[in-house]
């Protein structure tokens, strides 16, 4: 992998031997870095017909061993991180900044482009769904779309109101039924709260006897998704 920096944010990028159509970008987990899920991203990309780019985004909070998206964590963030211009709203507004960056370097389209987080990176990679961005498609690996973005008056609220344009990104999501970190019923949550802000019902999937890790079948089933949304 080439390392970049895209919009501030330090990135871990794999190009495919063909000129890139397609781009999916990966959003790390919690105390993790840009290099810990770059494997994850190259193969969901050799998973998918076309020739896919692979970008893998840093935090931007040091958190030891790596980084952060957010203070505290998915199932119980700290307050502050979520109130108006809040480490959470930041890290959203600076990926989305990010993969702009990245989509037009690499001459690839908004709609060919995909999010793919896990944990709190999933949980910001529900953020842009929620409140739109420059990609075509989502994938939320043991994430939440917190309940703030159904609250009237709150400032994630706010950004739903100002992002989205009423149209709803494509959304594939996974948890695992034994998640120890953040518990199935947040994406449970999840789904039933985006279908409430926008009628359209995010792909859902319970893994069973997954706790908090990606396994294969996310991988196989994330590159099937993009395919079929990335047009």
């Amino acid at each position: 992998p080439s390392a970049a920096m895209l919009a501030g944010l330090v990135a871990a990028e794999s190009t495919p031997k063909e000129t890139p159509t397609h781009l999916v970008v990966i959003l790390h987990g919690r105390g993790d870095s840009e290099l810990g899920l770059l494997p994850v991203g190259q193969a969901i990309a050799h998973s998918m017909k076309a020739p896919t780019a692979v970008v893998s985004l840093r935090g931007r909070i040091p958190e030891p061993p790596g980084y952060c998206w957010f203070h505290g964590a998915s199932g119980a963030p700290d307050p502050q991180s979520l109130a108006e211009n809040g480490s959470y709203s930041q890290s959203l507004a600076a990926v989305k900044a990010a993969i702009s960056e990245a989509s037009q370097r690499m001459g690839v389209p908004a709609s060919r482009t995909a999010v793919v987080g896990f944990s709190q990176g999933a949980t910001t990679a529900w953020g842009i769904a929620a409140t739109g961005g420059p990609v075509g498609a989502v994938v939320a690996m043991s994430g939440r779309l917190f309940d703030h973005f159904g609250m009237d008056g709150h400032p994630l609220r706010e950004l739903v109101a100002q992002g989205s344009g009423g149209s709803a990104l494509p959304v594939l999501a996974f948890h695992g039924d034994v998640d120890g970190v953040t518990p199935a019923r947040f994406g449970q949550a999840s789904i039933e709260l985006f279908e409430k802000l926008f009628g359209q019902r995010p792909r859902f999937n319970l893994l069973r006897g997954v706790d908090h890790e990606i396994v294969p079948e996310e991988i196989t089933m994330s590159a099937q998704f993009l395919e079929e949304h990335l047009k």
